[in-house]
């Protein structure tokens, strides 16, 4: 749906003065489908609020319609329903009661004569309506009752004129006393509206002195007007034409179209004929003109007050000839420049041929918009784009029904794919971030919500949402303007499709054809997907409008990774395997007694013990040393070979039966690792050679020696140095399935900590009294509990008590294998607690990718009062001027730096930026400023400028410019006045 209906909603609003009723626009009811006989007629009916559907949104096409129901449809085709509503005298029917539904419209069209009660006493307002009946009231209300008297009156003379005024045109096989359906009433009153009024244009004196009426048809002939009910009654206008230019094809706005009226008997009072057709820019309402460019069509169409027209409906007229094939069954062998070819949908053999005009030229159009492809280049397009649909039109003459004899017009409807990662909504727009999409689109889709020269809609199982109400993992195909960038474009189609299949296995995969078999269910990719299967292994797959794979999940339970921590002995007898799984946790699980001597050979470095005699050491280098293998307790490592440098030599995948607990170790033993020793790489997501998908599990091994802690990691930090073991490498795009890093994410600031907002601490009952600790982290508040050994850093850089901090305190915190805080610090502690780069590390990428974060919903709501609603903003401090701040929003330069706007009237980002004032009145605590007590002494805020391409800029990557930099956090009211402030500081 077009969402800019400004203007288009003020100005259906005002309408002639002859039109009692407002437009409603065209419903698209559910239960009328497009290709039914009567679905122009709904369509115009319930634009001009002649008809309407029910409560649940259908119209109800085969229900039956009362006497009572017709009557009402009639007066309002006659736009008489404000003298119907206005009514209150009773009927003189018995039957209709004071408080009748239609009494006011019984009374209305009994006074206009074109019905009648079954009697003088009954009206029969229930009893359905025959098809003889509905002849008679609509000759009679379009002004022939006269002429139908004189060619025999009840029934046959209203039989006659309703046959010769097309009032029954589309209504068959059906007799007088047949009940009629609310869609063949809809198409009889539609018939009767475009029919030529009778009316009385004078009126003659007998010899009597009697007056008698001169009957005239307004037909169009020898002089006289055209009038019908739609022109007279509704302004509206019933024509055959064309759509010629949409906004994407030309300069019309965007709630507009160009139509050119070829053929009308009356349109705007005068008569159209094809050798002098009528172009007007006319809004599209809700009629979806915009789809029809260059499609003859018969249209229905309105004209207010201010002369402006809006189209209420559109159909394809009889006269089109045209076909619509799909681009994967495109012939390419066979096509030619004269020529295209495409096969019989589901086959691969005898492809149809479709003539080109190559004398007068193919006019080709991409997403709606002109293109400058050449046919080659258009066989091309098509050969690697198998979701488009194209339709191909014999284009009608104007103003005529003959088409040329080949195919003149070629239009591709095509899509890329992306899968939704977040979906960040702010005023003027909102920004959907992508997890995957296809290649040579960006990773981001911008909606700007109230600019009229960008047009977007977005629909989940045919019905519009809005971008906001997109959810992570949306599979989204995207129609845009090929014709420039995808982030150029000023339109986005978007179909949203939330089709997921869990738990498929994949049996087969055919390269030749690019099919994978999974679940039974033969797929493709979806265009522009990159997928990565493998046979015997199981997944989620996420699919597209078109049923192909958008993004195919491994299941978790599908393969299991994990390092072989030991082998030993119960005091029951029971051989155990202990498994540092891939979550993070640790496991044991039964061995059998045959694989136990196998299965002790993949602890690689361990030292091991007999069960029968410890004392004795057993030499590894012996030929015979795995047959004095029985069971062992813990294997011992030695310095030399400390754990972190044994478990990477130690992993293994494995399954476990889920009725005996014991587990099995697969293809033969350990995996072995590709090692790295490497700076991470963000823009490759590698270390050194070790590259890892989004899928990648990331096991923390780098406390394994210490304190033999593990953890997962979710995200790590660009340019810091890692030792990377990668596993199971996959095929298709060389990334590595499982990663262990041994080295690199120790640091309290690393990618697996959390920035986050003190919100409270209380005793909780689990293992014995612990204390937990409430934070808002990503714009939720969550409880963790603190670990017994527990370091907990305040603003002083010492040691602090567990309620040690206020609400509202700014904290990093960073979590043990058994999600329990390990650590947690004031951030204004952070840069006395350590040395080297990791603050900075952490200012630069952790504080950056909260700036959106915090100004979650959610996070305002919980530092909300009852009687004020409240914003949160978050950025550096880029400039002070007196009592004011200014927080600017982090970008990202040509050079993939990020960068903030330091002076007005620099582009970058600068319009984003927000100033706020408060007091600077004298406070002890800088850990949070209070707008009646401000803050002992402001910061500095003016950090050293650098220049990127004669710009001014904060560079938050440049040594020198890092340790300046003072974040704040102001939570702010509906009217964006500041009502407290956060900053962050760096106390050194």
């Amino acid at each position: 749906m077009n969402k800019n209906l400004k203007k288009v909603i003020s100005s259906v609003a005002a309408l002639t003065m002859v039109a009692s009723s407002v437009a409603a626009f065209a419903v698209d009811f559910p239960d009328v489908e497009s290709t039914a006989s009567y679905a122009q007629a709904v369509q115009e009916l319930s634009a001009l609020d002649v008809i309407s559907g029910y409560d649940d949104g259908t119209f109800g096409p085969d229900k039956l319609v009362t006497r009572a129901e017709i009557t009402k449809m009639i007066v309002d085709a006659l736009a008489e329903r404000s003298s119907a509503e206005a009514s209150t005298e009773s009927t003189k029917f018995a039957d209709v009661s004071a408080d009748h539904w239609a009494k006011g419209y019984i009374n209305q069209g009994v006074a206009n004569g074109f019905i009648a009660g079954m009697s003088d006493t009954e009206f029969d307002p229930d009893a359905n309506v025959t098809y003889v009946q509905a002849q008679k009231m609509l000759v009679s209300a379009i002004g022939y009752e006269t002429y139908a008297q004189a060619q025999g009156g009840w029934p046959t003379g209203y039989k006659t004129y309703a046959a010769s005024l097309d009032i029954t045109k589309g209504i068959s096989g059906i007799t007088d006393s047949t009940e009629l359906t609310r869609a063949q009433v809809a198409q009889m009153i539609d018939n009767a509206m475009d029919a030529p009024l009778c009316v009385i244009a004078s009126w003659k004196t007998e010899w009597n002195g009697s007056k008698t009426p001169n009957l005239e048809v307004r037909d169009g002939k020898e002089g006289r007007a055209y009038e019908t009910l739609f022109t007279e009654k509704h302004d509206a206008y019933k024509v055959y034409g064309r759509v010629t230019e949409t906004s994407k094809t030309g300069s019309v706005d965007t709630d507009k179209v160009t139509f050119q009226v070829e053929k009308a008997d009356n349109f705007d009072d005068e008569e159209v004929k094809a050798d002098s057709p009528v172009s007007e820019d006319m809004y599209i309402g809700d009629s979806k003109a915009d789809n029809y460019l260059r499609t003859y069509s018969q249209a229905l169409i309105q004209k207010n007050d201010d002369d402006e027209f809006t189209i209420l409906s559109i159909a394809a007229a009889a006269a089109n000839k045209s076909v619509t094939v799909a681009s994967e069954d495109f012939d390419e062998n066979k096509s030619t420049d004269e020529a295209l070819y495409f096969f019989p949908a589901g086959t691969t053999k005898g492809s149809t041929k479709y003539q080109l005009d190559t004398t007068n030229g193919v006019t080709i159009y991409i997403n709606g918009v002109e293109s400058s492809k050449s046919i080659a280049e258009l066989r091309d397009y098509l050969d690697k784009n198998e979701t488009a649909s194209v339709t191909l039109q014999k284009e009608t003459e104007t103003g005529s029904t003959s088409t040329s004899a080949k195919y003149n017009t070629i239009m591709v409807s095509s899509y890329v794919t992306a899968i939704v990662d977040e979906v960040i909504d702010k005023t003027n727009e909102t920004s959907v971030n992508f997890d995957t999409y296809s290649s040579g689109i960006q990773a981001k889709m911008t909606v700007n919500k109230d600019d009229d020269n960008y047009t977007y809609s977005f629909k989940l199982d045919g019905k519009d949402i809005e971008a906001k109400d997109l959810q992570q993992n949306d599979v989204l195909n995207i129609s845009y303007d090929t014709t420039g960038s995808f982030k150029d474009s000023s339109f986005y189609d978007v179909i949203v499709t939330r089709n997921v299949v869990d738990g498929v296995k994949c049996t087969s995969i055919n390269d030749s054809k690019g099919e994978y078999t999974i679940g039974g269910t033969k797929y493709k990719a979806a265009e522009g997907m990159d997928i990565d299967v493998e046979t015997s292994t199981e997944y989620s797959l996420y699919l597209d409008h078109f049923g192909r794979i958008a993004k195919a999940d491994e299941n978790s339970v599908s393969k299991n990774y994990g390092v072989l921590k030991n082998i030993y002995k119960k005091a029951g007898g029971d051989y155990m395997a202990q498994i540092i799984t891939k979550k993070g946790t640790e496991e044991e699980y039964k061995v059998d007694s045959d694989k136990v001597n196998e299965y002790a050979t993949y602890l690689k470095y361990a030292t091991f013990y007999s069960d029968a005699k410890k004392e004795n050491k057993i030499d590894t280098t012996t030929k015979d040393w795995q047959s004095k293998v029985v069971a062992f307790d813990e294997p011992k490592y030695s310095t030399s070979q400390p754990k972190s440098v044994a478990y990477p030599e130690q992993v293994v995948e494995y399954s476990v039966s889920s009725s005996s607990n014991k587990i099995t170790i697969k293809n033969g033993g350990v995996i072995a690792p590709t090692a790295a020793d490497a700076e991470y790489k963000e823009s490759g997501n590698k270390i050194g050679s070790v590259k890892m998908a989004d899928s990648t599990v990331i096991l923390d091994l780098s406390e394994v020696d210490t304190k033999d802690s593990y953890s997962v990691v979710s995200s790590l930090n660009d340019g810091s140095n890692y030792v990377a073991y990668g596993y199971d490498k996959s095929k298709s795009d060389n990334t590595y399935r499982f990663v262990i890093i041994t080295e690199g994410t120790s640091s309290v600031f690393n990618s697996e900590t959390q920035l986050a907002i003190f919100n409270g601490s209380e005793v909780i009952d689990k293992d014995g009294d612990k204390t937990a600790y409430n934070l808002v982290v990503n714009g939720e508040e969550k409880q963790f509990v603190l670990d017994d050994d527990v370091v907990i850093t305040g603003n002083a850089g010492k040691t602090v008590a567990e309620d040690a901090f206020d609400e509202g305190d700014v904290l990093v915190y960073a979590t043990n294998s058994e999600g329990y805080i390990s650590r947690i610090y004031s951030v204004f502690a952070a840069q006395n607690v350590l040395n080297g780069s990791s603050f900075e590390d952490f200012r630069t990428n952790a504080f950056k990718k909260q700036s959106s974060v915090l100004a979650d919903t959610k996070f305002a709501d919980l530092l909300s009062d009852d009687d004020n609603d409240v914003n949160v903003v978050f950025g550096p401090v880029v400039d002070k001027s007196g009592s004011n701040i200014t927080i600017g929003t982090v970008t990202t330069n040509a050079e993939g730096k990020y960068v903030v706007n330091y002076d007005e009237g620099l582009e970058v980002n600068y319009s984003n930026a927000k100033i706020y004032t408060y007091d600077f009145a004298a406070r002890s605590d800088n850990s949070r400023v209070l707008l009646d007590e401000g803050i002992a002494s402001t910061p500095d805020v003016k950090a050293a400028k650098t220049t990127v391409g004669g710009q001014d800029i904060l560079n938050l990557e440049h040594e020198d410019v890092i340790d300046d930099v003072v974040f704040a956090v102001v939570r702010t009211t509906d009217k964006d006045e500041a009502q407290e402030i956060y900053l962050i500081v760096n106390n050194d």
